[in-house]
C-alpha cells in the first residue's frame, strides 16, 4: 500500500510538472549503458547495464521538471576471504555471487548549463522509489578444486525503499526534433549505489 501511494504521488507531481510546461518543449530521453557497480565498497568484479527514460518538461530555455524512470541488471562476484564482511562459517575459499534487478521513478529538476549551437550540456536530479532484487549464492570448492563447485549458501530478497538518481550528460542536435550524445548516472536505489556511463537517444515534441 505505502509502495501504491508512492509512486502515484510522484506520478502526480510529475503530472503537475507537465502542467507548467511550455507548448513544443517536452524532450524524451532514451538512455543506455554499462554499470559500474560498488555495492558495500566492495571491488569485486561485476558487469551489468542500465536503461532509463528521462522526460523532461522545460519552463523556459534552460530550466526544466523532469520525470524518470531508471532500471539495472548487475552481477556480481568474488572470493568470500575479499569480502567486506562474510559470516564465519563461509569457506574463505568459495566464491560469493550476486544476481540483482533494480528499477526506480522519481521527479525533479534538470538544467542546460551549457549551450551552444548544436552542443548542450545538462546536469538534472531525481528523487522517488525504488524496488531491488538479489539473489546471492556461495559456491563452495569440491576438494579443493575450483572447477567443481557445489551451493554452499543460497538466499533471495526484495525491498523497497527511497531512490535519488542524478545525470551530467551531453547531447548533439542533429536537428530539431531528434539528438544524441553521451551521460554519467549516479543512482542510490535501496541503498544500492550503481553508476553508469551511457548512450542518449533524444526526441522534443
Amino acid at each position: 500500500m505505502q509502495l501504491r501511494k508512492t509512486v502515484l504521488t510522484t506520478l502526480l507531481l510529475g503530472a503537475t510538472f507537465a502542467s507548467f510546461a511550455q507548448k513544443g518543449t517536452i524532450k524524451i530521453d532514451l538512455k543506455g549503458g554499462f554499470a559500474l557497480p560498488e555495492q558495500e565498497k566492495l571491488d569485486i568484479d561485476a558487469t551489468g547495464y542500465v536503461i532509463g527514460l528521462n522526460t523532461k518538461f522545460y519552463l523556459n530555455n534552460r530550466i526544466y521538471t523532469l520525470l524518470k524512470v531508471s532500471g539495472d541488471r548487475l552481477d556480481r562476484e568474488k572470493k568470500v576471504e575479499k569480502l567486506f564482511y562474510s559470516p564465519e562459517n563461509w569457506p574463505k575459499d568459495a566464491n560469493y555471487k550476486v544476481k540483482g534487478k533494480d528499477i526506480a521513478i522519481g521527479a525533479g529538476l534538470g538544467y542546460d548549463f551549457f549551450k551552444r549551437g548544436n552542443h548542450t550540456l545538462y546536469v538534472q536530479g531525481a528523487f522517488g522509489i525504488g524496488t531491488s532484487y538479489k539473489e546471492e549464492r556461495v559456491y563452495k570448492n569440491i576438494n579443493g578444486n575450483p572447477n567443481h563447485q557445489s551451493v554452499y549458501h543460497s538466499d533471495a530478497y526484495t525491498s523497497t525503499d527511497w531512490a535519488l538518481m542524478g545525470d551530467l550528460g551531453y547531447i548533439y542536435s542533429i536537428n530539431k526534433l531528434i539528438g544524441i550524445g553521451a551521460s554519467y548516472s549516479a543512482d542510490y536505489i535501496c541503498w544500492g549505489f550503481t553508476q553508469s556511463f551511457n548512450a542518449n537517444l533524444q526526441f522534443t515534441f
